[in-house]
């Protein structure tokens, strides 16, 4: 992650129970820019969504693994 960077996910998966809906996800979103995420039913997109949105946290059969770090002070929020 470098200055610019306002989002950085680092070897994030999501898990739904023993269903994995995300793999190893790396990503760096740059501050200031606008992001689409496209791609066939079920390959994961709302998953990140709701990570990024901290949403999963409310769901007691959710497990992530990895990192997502955003803001500023880039302070990680799941892992």
């Amino acid at each position: 992650m470098n200055a610019q960077d306002k989002t950085s996910i680092s070897n994030f998966s999501v898990f739904y129970g023993n269903t994995r809906a995300l793999r190893g996800i790396t990503l760096d979103i740059p501050a200031h820019q606008i992001l689409g995420i496209i791609g066939p039913a079920g390959s994961g997109k709302t998953a990140l969504l709701r990570a990024l949105n901290r949403l999963n946290e409310l769901n007691p059969n959710c497990r992530v693994e990895g990192q997502i770090r955003q803001g500023v002070m880039n302070e990680a929020i799941a892992f």
